[in-house]
């Protein structure tokens, strides 16, 4: 995991903050870069989702969100399920 994270810190996209409670830890920060880069990559998108829903009619398109929100769930408990297996 310090590899992945010390590259994103290298292209300032995070940074070390101190945990106050805990002089041993530290916490990690995304930067404004950050920010900026994730909204430049989705606003195109989130922007486009409903135009494109449009040409769905509302009862097409509630089908298509609930997949959607279903799919989403199932990765949730997928990643979970995961995660308990590794003793995380």
């Amino acid at each position: 995991m310090t590899a992945p994270v010390d590259r994103m810190e290298k292209l300032e996209y995070v940074r070390f903050q101190p945990e106050p409670s805990d002089r041993r830890s530290v916490l990690l920060e995304a930067t404004p870069l950050a920010a900026a880069r994730l909204i430049a990559v989705y606003r195109p998108m989130g922007e486009a989702v409903p135009k494109r829903a449009e040409r769905y009619g509302r009862e097409r398109a509630e089908a298509v969100a609930k997949h959607l929100s279903d799919t989403a769930r199932n990765c949730d408990w997928a990643a979970a399920t995961i995660a308990v297996a590794q003793g995380e």
